[in-house]
């Protein structure tokens, strides 16, 4: 073989070799590049946030309207139960709870299992379980902890809290995050004034009751802002009851209730970045006025109070002077408060 043929050769097998490593190399870096994206070439479950913690609604003076709270639920596991173990088991648990033992029987009677108190004080889970053990029967219960909207300010701004809720619910409770331990729901600021409200909700109850009326509307708000320092309807309820539909459906309330950016102040993500509202604040003509001209076919008054316009109306005819009598009693509150 001449020289000539060994080079050409000696070339050919450098060559070879060359695209032999480049394939391999390719092969190499498409494995290292689909194994990272999925491991074992399996499906892996994202991590999805098992708490979500509900954001707090406060008035304009960082004052609580509406807080999310523990709730434990008491469950009574009584399947496997005897007639004589249901009677010490009745007559323990109603020690501990609002019921009595007759009524844990009837709700225990024909069911493995049933709820006992949906709002159990937890402090006293420990007491009875003690109680229990006694009888062997600690493992007969199920104490599950939960989250309930609680309002310390109970009736006063309850159709503003209600309707905030209902309007901003996936801002304040949203829906669990990927890759996070725990959601947290936005904080709002409300323009409400717990103490102006509070004034405002005495002086709606005492026209339904002077002028026997079926409903009154009443607003204080900022003359030169618009924006809304007390609302209130009457009849209102205490949320921490219940929100009845005979009131939240009443045509006259639904349309002075639908939130309007001017009740937002601000909002937080829950770690202290403040937005304020997307939306300007609407003027108390366009909005509040004509709300109460609208639905109360009856007597109504504005009036200026200082810095506050005054708006009371109500389904009674002929009630100016009840109103009246009611305005003067909330500048009289004002006053006292400052706030004029």
């Amino acid at each position: 073989m001449t020289p000539s043929n060994q080079k050409g050769n000696i070339q050919r097998i450098l060559l070879a070799c060359v695209v032999i490593c480049l394939t391999i190399t390719g092969l190499l870096v498409a494995k290292t590049v689909f194994f990272s994206t999925i491991p074992g070439g399996k499906y892996n479950n994202p991590q999805v946030a098992q708490k979500v913690i509900g954001g707090t609604i406060y008035d304009r003076n960082s004052r609580v309207l509406s807080i999310e709270v523990p709730r434990y639920r008491l469950t009574a596991l009584c399947g496997t139960l005897n007639p004589a173990q249901k009677e010490v088991f009745a007559q323990i648990l109603s020690l501990f709870t609002d019921k009595t033992p007759g009524e844990i029987k009837t709700l225990t009677s024909d069911r493995s299992s049933a709820v006992i108190s949906d709002d159990f004080d937890n402090m006293y889970s420990e007491s009875l379980t003690e109680e229990l053990e006694k009888y062997g029967l600690e493992k007969n219960i199920e104490i599950k902890r939960g989250v309930q909207r609680n309002y310390p300010c109970l009736f006063h701004a309850c159709h503003v809290i209600a309707e905030t809720e209902n309007e901003m619910n996936l801002q304040i409770s949203p829906l669990p995050e990927i890759n996070k331990e725990e959601t947290y729901g936005c904080n709002v600021w409300l323009t409400i004034d717990l103490d102006v409200q509070y004034l405002l909700d005495i002086a709606a109850q005492q026209v339904a009751y002077e002028s026997k009326s079926d409903i009154v509307i009443a607003s204080v708000t900022e003359t030169e802002t618009g924006k809304t320092v007390a609302i209130t309807t009457y009849p209102y309820c205490d949320l921490n009851q219940s929100f009845p539909e005979e009131i939240k459906n009443t045509a006259s309330l639904s349309r002075i209730n639908r939130l309007s950016p001017y009740f937002v102040e601000y909002v937080d993500d829950g770690f202290g970045n403040k937005r304020k509202p997307e939306k300007t604040f609407f003027s108390h003509d366009d909005h509040t006025a004509i709300a109460i001209y609208d639905n109360v076919n009856g007597s109504c008054k504005i009036q200026t109070l200082g810095k506050f316009t005054v708006l009371i109306g109500c389904s009674a005819k002929n009630a100016e002077t009840t109103i009246d009598r009611a305005v003067k009693n909330l500048e009289s509150g004002l006053k006292s408060q400052s706030k004029l």
